[in-house]
């Protein structure tokens, strides 16, 4: 940087030697082609000026145009290592995304995916919705933050993600960049979680809590539709004597069997 600021000095030094050796020769060819406009600016030094501020302009744009690049580069290894997936699209044609992204996407190598419409990996049911929340990162500028949502996989398997979308502009140019991550083990876990928190471990019937927020979301829909509701309460006949002389092994088998015919 030094090196290049110091050829810059030598330049502009030897640029105002050369304006100056040739003043006269300047003044009588202006004077002989009657420009007093150019003889008259020539004589206040502001050409010189000009070309210098005019060359200090290309210098500065080189450099912005050096930083910029070098922005870059750094923005696409952080995104490159990123263990989550980043995709830059135009309104659903994807034009970047990360290795991550294709691997969640189901594809070896990020190049594959480049040009396709982002679309073919969304369900087709909620293809309204993601383009009207594009339209609204594209038109109202704004960043939509992280929600649950499906996708599908190359293997058209659908996939639970957690996404986001925020605006962006490359070389003027007005892009989309989202940010997903596969959330697919982690909705499993919860739904087993949830599951086991509301049914029997033996039977898979539903527990009394389970029961109970049924009951009350039934009775809350009773009160809209003006509609009846019966609740049927049923009871096993001596299952207590079945456990006190056959043991409780045989008394779960005997639940299990109750619980088949029912269903």
């Amino acid at each position: 940087m030094k090196l290049l600021r110091l050829k810059y000095t030598l330049f502009f030094v030897i640029l105002g030697l050369l304006i100056d050796f040739f003043y006269d020769e300047l003044t009588e060819f202006l004077n002989l082609t009657n420009n007093d406009l150019i003889k008259t600016l020539l004589e206040q030094g502001v050409i010189v000026a000009v070309v210098i501020l005019l060359i200090l302009a290309l210098i500065n744009e080189r450099n912005l145009q050096k930083k910029l690049k070098e922005t870059e580069e750094q923005y696409r290894k952080v995104a490159e290592l990123s263990p989550n997936g980043i995709v830059i699209h135009k309104l659903g044609v994807i034009r970047y995304i990360n290795p991550s992204g294709a691997k969640i996407l189901g594809f070896a190598a990020s190049e594959e995916l480049i040009g396709k419409e982002l679309l073919e990996f969304i369900p087709s049911y909620d293809h309204q919705n993601i383009q009207k929340a594009w339209n609204t990162i594209h038109k109202d500028k704004k960043t939509i933050g992280f929600i649950e949502a499906k996708w599908c996989r190359l293997s058209n398997k659908e996939i639970d993600v957690e996404v986001m979308g925020m605006p962006l502009t490359i070389n003027g140019e007005q892009m989309i960049q989202q940010f997903f991550r596969d959330i697919t083990e982690k909705k499993q876990s919860q739904e087993l979680i949830y599951h086991m928190a509301h049914h029997d471990q033996l039977t898979g019937l539903p527990k009394r809590k389970f029961f109970e927020e049924k009951l009350i979301e039934a009775l809350k829909g009773v009160k809209l539709t003006k509609k009846q509701l019966a609740v049927m309460f049923l009871d096993l006949d001596g299952f207590k004597k079945v456990n006190d002389t056959l043991g409780h092994e045989v008394g779960d088998l005997l639940l299990i069997e109750v619980t088949k015919r029912l269903e």
